[in-house]
């Protein structure tokens, strides 16, 4: 192994241990920071703002989460809590809402939006 001043090769700096890591730690909660290549506590609020916890990374989207080769969930942007989550939580009022054309787009909202000429609904 070799001292080096930045991780490179999609590894995060993981200032606790003083290494390099593939994936940042789930306990304590750190995520890695593609913007810097570290691993951080909390998202900075810039490009990518929302945790996703399941490959413990700072995303701008919120990715699919990937079961088998048979078994995809979408995931959704919650602007309330900067999460990736599966469901929108109802106690915050939040729905669903996945773009008919744009697959990057799941987010979750309060007021179901317009697209085009088409309204949604919850």
């Amino acid at each position: 192994m070799t001292c080096v001043a930045t991780c490179s090769n999609n590894y995060f700096a993981y200032d606790v241990t003083r290494i390099c890591v593939a994936i940042c730690p789930a306990t304590p909660p750190y995520y890695g920071d593609y913007q810097n290549y570290r691993c951080v506590q909390s998202c900075p609020n810039q490009t990518y703002i929302f945790t996703n916890n399941t490959f413990r990374g700072c995303v701008a989207t919120c990715p699919p989460r990937v079961y088998s080769a048979l078994y995809t969930v979408n995931m959704y942007a919650d602007n309330t809590t900067w999460t990736c989550v599966l469901l929108c939580p109802e106690t915050k009022d939040l729905f669903n809402f996945a773009h008919p054309t744009n697959t990057l787009i799941r987010t979750c909202v309060t007021t179901c939006p317009m697209v085009g000429s088409t309204y949604y609904f919850a």
